[in-house]
């Protein structure tokens, strides 16, 4: 049985545009490190469809937040890309890789958004919270400055803050770290953007209102079929909003396919070892929850082969130590390793 809730079995039903929204092709980042190159993501591939929820999870280190700030033209300096980054609507196809800085902030706030991890150093301290969620209206032309503190504040209250039109007054360092969590969110979503990028976007908040928030998103992509990247490592959070899941390890997506069936039955050992640890309320009180044991291989220090080879117990000595291992086709799913076939016979 799986320990998660199969919350997504309707999923693929909410994608109504045939071509992808955002589409990620052989992306790969690297950084200079002692004169060598040290590559960080390794050929990340996905698209996400118009009005669907693509989820990315994985540990801390694996390359999920690094691949949200690609996609958002936001790599530090020192960094190189290479790969393609496209958004694709009716009107047609945008090269975001190839914009410039000028031309990508006209579609930041407006066709993409991006929540970030760390709203304390993602706010502007000396400008209240309210002119920081108005900007994106005003900049943009949408209405004008009397309307955008309205909707600001109206957007405050969508959000589950009390008392809102005080607290669009505030300064970031005057509330508290869930408020203003929840003002980062207000920023990405007011200009209701075709693309939303949500980097844990539900970290500091209670579950009440991680709740309201998830069902916000959710009816943006019903109304106006808004693609969401939702990274997070909350799979019971991932499958409440998720329609498909990509999981990374070491730079890489090693599985991706639709929510249900990959939590349902996860392929690769990877995938398999996340949802095992994961505590479930059936969990005796006194049990030893299920771990898998090593850490993600720092940049540079990748093993051959197989990333994950050195922590997996299945690993086979000559065949998953050894060369590249390509994705390949599996029950519906894309997975990174080389024994899945024999496994899911045996």
């Amino acid at each position: 049985m799986n320990p998660l809730p199969a919350l997504a079995a309707a999923a693929s039903e909410k994608a109504t545009q045939s071509g992808p929204t955002l589409a990620v092709s052989d992306l790969r980042i690297s950084a200079k490190r002692d004169r060598k190159s040290v590559e960080l993501l390794r050929g990340v591939s996905f698209h996400v469809a118009s009005g669907e929820t693509l989820a990315l999870v994985g540990e801390s280190g694996c390359g999920k937040s690094i691949t949200s700030l690609a996609v958002m033209g936001l790599l530090a300096p020192g960094l190189s890309m290479s790969g393609e980054v496209a958004l694709t609507d009716a009107g047609g196809r945008i090269d975001l890789v190839a914009l410039s800085a000028a031309e990508r902030r006209k579609l930041c706030g407006r066709r993409l958004g991006m929540i970030f991890q760390e709203p304390m150093t993602s706010l502007n301290p000396m400008q209240r919270v309210g002119d920081q969620i108005a900007e994106t209206l005003t900049t943009h032309g949408i209405c004008s400055r009397q309307e955008a503190a309205r909707r600001a504040v109206a957007m405050l209250d969508r959000m589950g803050i009390a008392d809102p039109g005080r607290r669009a007054l505030a300064l970031p360092h005057e509330l508290s770290g869930g408020m203003r969590q929840r003002v980062m969110i207000a920023m990405a979503m007011i200009g209701e953007p075709d693309l939303l990028i949500a980097d844990e976007p539900t970290t500091a908040l209670d579950v009440t209102v991680q709740a309201q928030i998830l069902e916000l998103i959710r009816d943006l992509s019903r109304e106006r079929g808004m693609a969401t990247l939702f990274i997070s490592h909350d799979l019971a959070v991932v499958a409440d909003i998720a329609d498909r899941v990509a999981v990374m390890y070491a730079g890489e997506i090693v599985e991706t396919g639709p929510i249900d069936q990959v939590l349902d039955a996860p392929l690769h050992p990877y995938t398999i070892g996340l949802i095992a640890s994961r505590p479930a309320l059936s969990t005796e009180r006194r049990a030893r929850l299920s771990a898998i044991f090593g850490a993600v291989p720092e940049p540079g220090r990748r093993p051959q082969g197989c990333a994950f080879h050195p922590r997996c117990s299945l690993a086979k000595p000559g065949l998953c130590d050894v060369g590249d291992v390509p994705l390949k086709r599996f029950d519906g799913r894309d997975v990174r390793c080389l024994r899945v076939g024999e496994r899911v016979q045996a």
